[in-house]
């Protein structure tokens, strides 16, 4: 029962943190939210250059670190301070610097989430199932991208930008909250016997 519910957090999550990044970095929200406060563009590329320069250079990290310290210890905490740094962005539009910390977090939360997710997927798939279990996880991943560019840009025609940003922010905090409350730890202890 336990690889079921990690299972079910694991399709949820990344379908929700892709929400998150095809939204707002990837097609545009932040491009239009920069620029109505008159920011360059070459302000604009920096900021949005910040999430995925963050990401990458941290996961490097991330990845080995969730093989010490545990998947789940690093996934709810890195979709809550995707949804903190979005906050950040929000509140901060007068202040480039707070837009800078802001996008940063935004890098370093999903540099927590981004390796750990398909590790955690890794841990619980039988091997006779793995390739299967990854595109089911793809496939929920993928379709936070289209979530994302349709569902979230119709809300910012219907109302705003703000509401539209706000509702992602909701969204990555309560995955966070989600996976708290329903995942299980799914990396194993794996112990070393010298001289075998």
């Amino acid at each position: 029962m336990s690889s079921y519910f990690s299972l079910l957090t694991n399709a949820f999550v990344p379908f929700s943190s892709h929400v998150e990044a095809f939204s707002l970095n990837y097609r545009g929200l932040f491009t239009l939210y920069f620029v109505s406060f008159g920011i360059s563009v070459s302000d604009t590329a920096f900021l949005k250059a910040l999430h995925p320069g963050v990401w990458g250079f941290l996961q490097l990290a991330t990845g080995p670190l969730s093989d010490s310290v545990g998947r789940k210890k690093l996934i709810y905490p890195g979709m809550i301070v995707q949804a903190v740094g979005i906050w950040i962005i929000l509140f901060s539009a007068s202040s480039y610097f707070g837009l800078i910390i802001g996008m940063s977090l935004l890098g370093v939360g999903t540099a927590l989430v981004y390796p750990t997710l398909l590790a955690a997927i890794s841990d619980i798939a039988n091997p006779q199932w793995r390739a299967t279990s990854l595109g089911v996880y793809r496939f929920w991943r993928d379709l936070g991208f289209v979530f994302g560019a349709v569902g979230i840009g119709f809300i910012a025609d219907v109302f705003d930008l703000n509401i539209a940003i706000q509702t992602v922010a909701w969204i990555s905090l309560g995955s966070g909250i989600f996976v708290l409350l329903v995942m299980q730890e799914t990396r194993k202890k794996v112990g070393f016997t010298i001289g075998k």
